[in-house]
């Protein structure tokens, strides 16, 4: 592998799909201080050789209907739950997305002749398929 200063000082990671945790969830402020309902999130690779490295998305309010929920289905919320305010329906979630582990795919795309990471989809973590008797196996 050839190394330049280009290839080293980057911090966009490769296309690929990595173990994540959802380090940060917050609502995105204009430069005038008003809070949108825009979401920022911080996920937080957790394996790997891009380990500890942070890719950031921005959950748009007008793409919640096919962005946000199925982040919020990756990391185990409720999202049948009613509220009796869109704010505290968005606290909620928030809330309950801070820490989970989910899978992330990862993209990139230029923008003003520059490249930076994208989130393409979150997933859950795949489950488990060990069973106990293959546990119980290695007992015997």
């Amino acid at each position: 592998m050839a190394f330049s200063f280009d290839k080293v000082c980057t911090n966009v990671i490769p296309k690929g799909t990595y173990k994540a945790q959802i380090a940060d969830v917050t609502f995105k402020t204009s430069a005038t201080g008003e809070t949108s309902n825009d979401m920022v999130v911080r996920y937080l690779i957790t394996e790997g050789e891009y380990a500890k490295r942070t890719v950031i998305d921005t959950i748009y309010e007008k793409a919640f209907s096919f962005r946000l929920k199925p982040f919020l289905k990756a990391a185990g919320v409720d999202t049948a739950r009613e509220f009796d305010t869109a704010r505290e329906l968005y606290n909620y979630g928030v809330r309950e997305a801070k820490g989970k582990n989910v899978m992330i795919t990862v993209g990139t795309r230029e923008y003003n002749g520059n490249t930076y990471n994208q989130i393409d989809s979150v997933a859950p973590m795949p489950s488990s398929t060990t069973s106990a008797e293959d546990v119980m196996k290695e007992f015997d």
